[in-house]
């Protein structure tokens, strides 16, 4: 996970996607990159759905948002 210098993370809340969505996915990425076009493609399995960009946040900061989501 990449930080800042200050040590902050870079956050966000975010949803997985079950095994047969990332399964599509990689799927449809494979016929995307046939094309060839000029793009930073991501693996299937690193897929996700954001619902809430954080930005850069402390740590310490971090451990208060858990309890919330759960």
């Amino acid at each position: 996970m990449p930080t800042a210098e200050d040590g902050k993370i870079r956050s966000f809340i975010a949803v997985d996607l079950s095994p047969p969505v990332l399964a599509a996915m990689g799927r449809l990425l494979d016929q995307f990159r046939r094309l060839k076009c000029d793009i930073r493609w991501v693996q299937a399995e690193g897929m996700h759905v954001t619902l809430k960009f954080l930005g850069w946040v402390d740590p310490a900061r971090l451990e208060q948002v858990h309890p919330v989501l759960a």
